[in-house]
């Protein structure tokens, strides 16, 4: 429904080029944050004394718990 309305009031030949460069940009911010990220975190240093541990109980969150529960329930 708001496409209809949308595409009734707005030019899409005009905003077309307009919404390329959007998302070219937006997609160029992406690539430079993945980087970033990338090589920002092998460059940070392993921290030692660090520990995991899994018990097997799930999530110990009720909203991930309940995600958990509706997930084996749906896939039997």
């Amino acid at each position: 429904m708001v496409a209809l309305i949308v595409g009734a009031v707005v030019d899409v030949d005009a905003v077309d080029p307009w919404a390329s460069v959007g998302s070219g940009i937006a997609s160029m911010w992406g690539i430079a944050l993945a980087l970033y990220a990338q090589f920002e975190q092998s460059a940070a240093p392993a921290t030692s004394g660090t520990q995991v541990s899994a018990d097997g109980n799930g999530p110990s969150r009720p909203a991930l718990r309940f995600l958990s529960r509706l997930l084996r329930t749906l896939h039997g």
